[in-house]
């Protein structure tokens, strides 16, 4: 019996070593303050071979010794690479500071568990001085998550818009406009939109200053994809197509979760614009007149401006009327559309007798009066 528990007691503990992760890889990875970062996580990472299998692989970050990553790391996984991505922006607290993120992978087809230890390197970094933040429409975030991408952008403003930041131009922070606010497009084909924030310490050029005073009507308005500008083929032949009611040029924070479009603000860019409709103000009410013969009394309603009523079909706008508290008998009502006067009341025609109610009649000689 004793040999019996024993046997089932090691077939546990190999199943429990199976399915624990592997010792595992450190890896570190230099990052600064202020300056966004981004990680592909993927099966290589873990020398596997990707298989064609439709989310094979699933990854779980988190910061080491703990259930979640920290604030200023967010995790998205992409089903149109098959991979996983780590991007954030460190914050001036996390300088000269190393934050290691653990990645458990897991194989969905084999069961095999690895783990990866990340180790961020946070350095010091002047932080900007201006950004530039924007809207592209007809991008995913994943999609920014292409280096190439990034630089093509990069040199728009390096190029030709922003000279002055040839040297110290960067992304400072990037995230879906969906999940900054934004609304998910009607089509599923279409592209959600990426909010992106870039940053220098250069002064504005004249050329951004000339476009923000083209661009800044547009304020007032939640959305204009539709809208051309100066300077919108010079983005489009980069492939990049703006929202320029989301171009904005302002001073930067010193805390990026202070800034507009990040997550912690409580309330976002693309929210619903509020209505500047004319609020109801009611008129100055005018007495009624009274036409009671008794003597005055207070009036017991008042008749205000019909046009600034609200309009509800359902109700019908009617002022009380001295006429339903001082009614006297046969005096008409006002609760109808027309007037109708009550009717006098009906007195038979007969002769005078003991009972003047009846009528009677007599008929032909023989006959049954009636």
């Amino acid at each position: 019996m004793s040999s019996g528990k024993s046997i089932t007691f090691l077939v546990l503990l190999i199943f429990a070593c199976q399915l624990q992760p592997s010792a595992g890889t450190y890896l570190t990875d230099d990052v600064f303050v202020s300056e966004l970062f981004s990680l592909r996580v993927e099966p290589r990472m873990f020398n596997w071979t990707f298989q064609g299998l439709t989310e094979q692989f699933q990854y779980r970050p988190s910061l080491e010794g703990y259930p979640d990553l920290p604030g200023w790391v967010r995790y998205m996984y992409s089903h149109e690479y098959h991979s996983g991505f780590l991007y954030g922006t460190p914050p001036e607290r996390t300088a000269d500071s190393k934050v290691p993120i653990e990645i458990i992978a897991l194989n969905k087809q084999t069961y095999e568990t690895k783990r990866i230890v990340l180790i961020l390197a946070v350095h010091r970094k002047l932080p900007p001085r201006n950004v530039i933040q924007m809207k592209i429409d007809n991008l995913n975030w994943v999609h920014m998550m292409d280096p190439g991408r990034i630089e093509n952008l990069k040199n728009i403003f390096r190029n030709d818009l922003w000279q002055e930041s040839r040297q110290d131009l960067h992304i400072i922070f990037m995230d879906s406009a969906v999940k900054l606010g934004a609304r998910l497009p009607l089509k599923p084909q279409q592209r959600e939109g990426v909010v992106v924030h870039l940053g220098s310490r250069a002064d504005f050029s004249s050329r951004l200053l000339d476009l923000q005073e083209e661009v800044k009507p547009l304020y007032k308005i939640a959305s204009c994809n539709y809208k051309r500008t100066s300077v919108q083929t010079t983005f489009e032949n980069s492939g990049f197509k703006l929202d320029w009611c989301a171009f904005k040029m302002h001073a930067a924070d010193d805390d990026i979760t202070a800034m507009p479009h990040h997550p912690n603000e409580a309330h976002h860019f693309f929210r619903l614009k509020k209505s500047y409709r004319h609020e109801y103000r009611p008129a100055q009410p005018v007495q009624m007149v009274q036409y009671s013969q008794q003597a005055p009394v207070q009036p017991t309603g008042t008749l205000k401006s019909l046009k600034d009523a609200p309009k509800d079909e359902s109700l019908s706008i009617r002022s009380a009327s001295p006429s339903d508290s001082f009614y006297r008998e046969g005096s008409p009502r006002f609760t109808n559309s027309y007037l109708r006067p009550k009717p006098p009341p009906y007195k038979p025609s007969g002769t005078s007798g003991s009972n003047n109610s009846t009528m009677q009649r007599k008929g032909p000689v023989g006959g049954v009066e009636i």
